[in-house]
């Protein structure tokens, strides 16, 4: 996916990013907690470097 291109951007990638722009300089909620996301991503980063 290439956003500035225009290029293989996925139907409804635009609607959700505007979506959430929106929400976020309105102060509302997105719906969804990104904290077990970048906890398991610190996760894996961990056992890599343990590797």
């Amino acid at each position: 996916m290439n956003w500035w291109a225009n290029t293989d951007v996925l139907p409804g990638v635009e609607e959700a990013i505007r979506s959430a722009q929106t929400k976020l300089s309105t102060g509302k909620s997105l719906d969804f907690d990104l904290k077990p996301i970048f906890e398991a991503a610190q996760n894996r980063e961990k056992e890599e470097k343990n590797k």
